[in-house]
C-alpha cells in the first residue's frame, strides 16, 4: 500500500472525469455520462448473466468476429442487447427500463451507440490500455501465462 495520507479527489475534478453528452428523445434531454467502475461492473455482470442467450441470438443471425462490424450486424447486435438486457441499457443511460423497451428500434440503437461512444471513446485507445495493463500485470505476477493477441 502507498505510504502517506489518502487523498480525496476534488469535487470539481469529478465533473472533468465524467463529462456528460446530451441525448435527445423528443423533448427529453438525457445526459449520458461515462460509467464509474462500480456501475460498469454491475452492467457487465448483467450482460454476462445472459451471455448464452446473447450468443445463441448472434449465432442465429450468423454474426461472428469476422462480420460483427458490418452496419446491418451492428443494428442486429443493438436490437439483441435492447431485447435481452434492456436493464443494462437503462442503467447506462440512467433511464427507466420500461422506457427503454418502448423506444423505436432506431432510437434504441442510437442510444446504445451514444452510450458506447461516451464510455469507450476510441476503441484503439481502449485496446492499447488493456494490452498495456495485461502486459504490466504479467510482469507484476512474474509469469508469461498472459498472452496478448496481436
Amino acid at each position: 500500500m502507498a505510504r502517506g495520507k489518502r487523498q480525496k479527489i476534488k469535487e470539481s475534478d469529478w465533473d472533468v472525469l465524467f463529462p456528460g453528452e446530451t441525448f435527445t428523445i423528443g423533448t427529453t434531454s438525457l445526459i449520458i455520462e461515462p460509467l464509474d467502475i462500480d456501475s460498469f461492473n454491475k452492467i457487465i455482470k448483467k450482460v454476462i448473466a445472459q451471455q448464452k442467450r446473447i450468443a445463441n441470438e448472434l449465432k442465429k443471425e450468423n454474426i461472428n468476429m469476422d462480420n460483427f462490424d458490418d452496419f446491418g450486424n451492428r443494428l442486429k447486435i443493438s436490437a439483441i442487447l435492447l431485447d435481452i438486457v434492456p436493464d443494462a441499457v437503462a442503467d447506462a443511460a440512467n433511464m427507466i427500463v420500461e422506457d427503454v423497451r418502448r423506444l423505436p428500434v432506431s432510437k434504441g440503437v442510437e442510444l446504445v451507440n451514444k452510450i458506447l461512444d461516451v464510455n469507450i471513446g476510441s476503441l484503439e485507445d481502449l485496446e492499447k490500455n488493456f494490452k498495456s495493463l495485461a502486459e504490466k500485470f504479467g510482469k507484476l505476477i512474474g509469469t508469461k501465462q498472459i498472452q496478448i493477441q496481436e
